[in-house]
């Protein structure tokens, strides 16, 4: 299996909700991370207060909102968020509709493409499995139709984890060889390794291998294509806005939590110096005697870290030459504090994550639609600005569904042992899903009759995405509708 990228990784973790990472790695505060010179007793209290401090971090933990997983859903939503058409070319296209259109909408394929461009889009890859199960291979031997099939034999998969999958071409025979690795049950059991190659004949071919035992699974003409579909290319997330997610979620809890409002002062966030005892005097160079704040006092903390804002009594184990013991002490619980009170430069800091985020997904736009100072023409440059980014998503969500539209096709007809139909397929995206303006419909009515534009690319730009069946409706309506009366005849004229 192909290892992912620290950026990629991180984004999938933050997609899913897990803000701090499985060893807290993401977490841009204290750590109290143990660096080389350390001293023995440095080490051990870098240790306790590492232990308190998971503690106090996992359960005052306030994450941010979730931009990653916004920037990542916007692109999506706005490369496949609606219905996508196709138009086959071929043979039997009738057939082939028969096939697909009960399938696509059984299977939920539609959902299914969605999954796979998002992990495209925050990963840099996506992927589906076409799964053939036992039982279809021995119903299908005992004959079959290419639509009972598709719609009903046919198994759909978006791989949560494409790093996965890896297919190869062979530069000598120009053939495609891939290998999944299935994971593991969840007792812990190897799943084995999908193989699957194109054999002398033109083949097919699927195996699993489990350790040394290898079985075959089916070996079907698909006209050279393998069960899965892969896309690839340059993830949108990068690792400048994992580190600002980040920033942001380190930002929210110490807003939340380290304020006297919150009931609790935190020594792991920020703002805080240590506790000292009380002020002393000392002689200055000058001669005069000026105060100072006291020594710090020793690192004490309540159960959880915090440090007290009343008198409390805590324990502290004492070593001396009457042996090791633990004795009442009490916590003053006197603090300062670095800089102002007000929250202002936290909430700064938090906006500011959250711009960097977005104008590096080229997408602040959707910062501008709460903010009444962003003018009409900013908010369309920076939408022309995201759309053009969109460009190579398009172009691997058409690859997607016209892989899965060509293998579902083709494998419907060879498992039934058929001859596979030639068909040309060419997906249909809705590019625009912001409405259009008026402005904007007249210019596309206009380049309609001008024949410069295409009624099914004019009522796309308006979210109907199924021109031909409107089409269709249309036709029918105007049939229906009994022609206009002819006017009557002119009176004659009036003789002389």
């Amino acid at each position: 299996m192909r290892t992912l990228s620290p950026a990629a990784t991180a984004a999938r973790l933050m997609d899913t909700g897990s803000m701090l990472g499985p060893t807290l790695q993401f977490w841009k505060g204290r750590t109290y991370a143990p660096v080389p010179g350390d001293s023995e007793a440095t080490l051990r209290y870098k240790v306790e207060r590492l232990a308190a401090f998971q503690r106090d971090l996992t359960q005052a933990f306030v994450p941010a909102e979730n931009m990653i997983r916004g920037v990542v859903k916007n692109a999506t939503d706005h490369v496949l968020g609606s219905e996508p058409t196709w138009n086959l070319t071929g043979t039997d296209v009738a057939t082939c509709e028969k096939i697909l259109t009960p399938t696509w909408n059984d299977r939920d394929l539609h959902g299914l493409c969605q999954q796979a461009m998002r992990t495209r889009i925050r990963d840099g890859e996506g992927a589906l499995r076409l799964r053939i199960p036992r039982g279809a291979v021995e119903k299908a031997k005992a004959g079959g139709d290419p639509i009972t099939a598709g719609s009903k034999w046919l198994r759909f998969e978006a791989l949560t984890e494409p790093e996965r999958l890896t297919i190869t071409e062979d530069e000598a025979t120009l053939t495609l060889r891939a290998t999944l690795d299935l994971g593991r049950t969840k007792d812990g059991e190897e799943r084995g390794t999908e193989e699957a190659f194109i054999d002398a004949a033109g083949y097919t071919v699927l195996q699993l291998r489990k350790g040394d035992v290898v079985t075959s699974l089916w070996r079907l003409n698909l006209g050279g294509r393998l069960p899965y579909i892969q896309i690839q290319g340059e993830p949108l997330i990068t690792q400048g806005m994992v580190d600002n997610q980040a920033g942001a979620n380190m930002v929210m809890t110490a807003s939340i939590n380290n304020s006297e409002l919150a009931g609790q002062i935190m020594e792991h966030f920020h703002n805080m110096q240590p506790q000292r005892g009380p002020d002393k005097q000392v002689q200055h160079p000058d001669g005069s005697t000026i105060t100072v704040p006291g020594d710090p006092l020793p690192a004490l903390r309540g159960p959880g870290g915090e440090l007290y804002t009343n008198d409390t009594v805590a324990v502290q184990t004492v070593e001396d030459d009457r042996g090791s013991r633990e004795q009442p002490v009490i916590l003053e619980g006197k603090y300062t504090r670095h800089g102002p009170v007000s929250s202002e430069p936290l909430d700064f800091t938090l906006s500011r994550c959250e711009y960097n985020i977005y104008a590096e997904a080229k997408q602040r736009h959707y910062l501008m639609a709460d903010k009444a100072s962003a003018t009409g023409e900013a908010r369309k440059t920076a939408m022309a600005s995201f759309f053009k980014s969109l460009a190579g998503y398009r172009r691997d969500a058409v690859k997607l569904l016209r892989s899965l539209i060509e293998t579902t096709h083709a494998m419907s007809y060879a498992l039934c042992q058929q001859a596979i139909p030639e068909i040309e397929v060419e997906p249909v995206l809705t590019d625009r899903l912001v409405d259009p303006s008026p402005e904007e419909r007249a210019a596309d009515r206009e380049d309609v009759k001008a024949g410069i534009l295409p009624r099914s690319e004019a009522r796309a730009r308006q979210g109907y995405t199924n021109s031909e069946a409107l089409q269709k409706q249309i036709n029918k309506e105007q049939a229906a509708t009994p022609p206009p009366p002819a006017p009557p005849p002119p009176d004659p004229a009036p003789s002389p």
